[in-house]
């Protein structure tokens, strides 16, 4: 009978143990659903798809020329990849913090100056 007691005692306490941390484990799992539903609700594109749909002119209603005038307008340093940045964070197809995202716009730098040279 003490060996029935004493076991299920040490059941008892072992679930006691593992119930909090399943606990934070689930916790852990609402918040990456928080941050992913935060991050849908901007739609993130890539610097290449940047760069091309504003030489489409999709943010002319933002200040950005499109086509041949969006490549003269680089080349004599009149737009730069920080304002293609910020002409998508006003349409929403990108989150603010990429603003300061050193990586991608280096990259879309990069996709500027490689059409402009292409389109000479």
């Amino acid at each position: 009978m003490k060996r029935l007691i004493v076991g299920a005692l040490s059941i008892l306490l072992v679930s006691l143990a593992v119930a909090p941390a399943a606990r934070t484990q689930v916790r852990k799992g609402n918040d990456d659903t928080q941050m992913n539903s935060i991050s849908k609700q901007v739609p993130q594109i890539t610097p290449f798809n940047l760069v091309y749909r504003a030489y489409q002119g999709d943010f002319s209603e933002q200040g950005i020329p499109g086509y041949t005038r969006l490549l003269t307008a680089y080349r004599f340093g009149e737009i730069n990849p920080e304002d293609l940045v910020k002409s998508a964070v006003r349409a929403n197809r990108l989150p603010p913090s990429t603003l300061s995202d050193e990586s991608y716009l280096s990259a879309v730098r990069f996709y500027l100056r490689d059409l402009s040279r292409i389109e000479r």
